[in-house]
C-alpha cells in the first residue's frame, strides 16, 4: 500500500519529475533486462487530491537519458528529438541504427510524419515507447 504524505509544491519537484521515466515504462524496461536502479523515495502529484505526495516505496526510477543510453548500447539505436514548425511548433523523433546508418524510424524527412507532439517531453516519452516496441519484436 502506498501512503501519501502531503508535501509542498516546489519548482524543483516539477522539474525533476520530467527527468524520470514513467513507472509503467520503467517496468517494461525492467522486463527487457535493463538494470534500473531502485529508489525508495518518490515525489509525485496526486491529481485526485491536487497535492504533492511523498511515497516511501521501492520503485524503479531510471532517467530518460539512462534509458536512451541503454537502447543505444544494447540495440545500437540512437534517438533524436527534433522540433519543427508548420502552423505551430511541433516535436517528433527519429531512430537511427548506428552500425547500419539506416533509419529505423524517420519522421524528420517527411515533415514530422506521425510525430506531431506539442511538447518535447511528449515526443521523448513516445520515442521511448517506440524503442520498447522495437525491442519486444
Amino acid at each position: 500500500m502506498i501512503t501519501c504524505v502531503k508535501s509542498k509544491q516546489t519548482k524543483n519537484k516539477i522539474t525533476m519529475e520530467k527527468e524520470f521515466v514513467p513507472y509503467e515504462l520503467a517496468l517494461e524496461l525492467k522486463q527487457l533486462g535493463m538494470d534500473l536502479g531502485w529508489y525508495n523515495y518518490l515525489n509525485f502529484y496526486d491529481s485526485s487530491t491536487k497535492e504533492f505526495c511523498e511515497v516511501m516505496k521501492d520503485v524503479p526510477a531510471p532517467l530518460y537519458q539512462q534509458a536512451f543510453r541503454w537502447f543505444r548500447e544494447k540495440y545500437g539505436i540512437k534517438h533524436t528529438i527534433f522540433a519543427g514548425k508548420i502552423s505551430a511548433v511541433f516535436y517528433g523523433y527519429d531512430l537511427l541504427h548506428i552500425e547500419e546508418q539506416e533509419f529505423v524510424v524517420n519522421n524528420s524527412d517527411n515533415g514530422g510524419g506521425d510525430c506531431d507532439y506539442t511538447t518535447y517531453e511528449e515526443a521523448e516519452s513516445e520515442c521511448l515507447k517506440k524503442l520498447i516496441e522495437i525491442a519486444k519484436n
